[in-house]
């Protein structure tokens, strides 16, 4: 029966976990920039970030979703936005 009872403990750490990261991220795409980075990330709470020079497109999101407020059981919604212009460099 431990068996089943460890099994069942980490069914329930993973649906915790699970709820924790309810993120949505939507990129804004204008005509002609499919090939282009996200530059600046938006939140539904009017908060904003801008991209570091020499900064992965990755690192810039997870840095934007760490730092996003959070209350339990909402998403959080956060708009990147792409440039022709491209990331800035140092």
């Amino acid at each position: 029966m431990q068996s089943i009872e460890k099994r069942i403990e980490a069914l329930e750490q993973t649906v915790a976990t699970a709820l924790q990261e309810r993120v949505m991220f939507i990129i804004l795409v204008g005509m002609g920039e499919t090939e282009s980075e996200i530059t600046h990330i938006y939140d539904n709470h009017g908060n904003h970030w801008h991209r570091m020079p020499n900064e992965t497109e990755e690192t810039f999101k997870s840095r934007a979703t760490s730092e996003t407020p959070r209350a339990p059981n909402q998403v959080v919604m956060l708009f990147g936005e792409v440039s022709s212009a491209g990331v800035p460099q140092e």
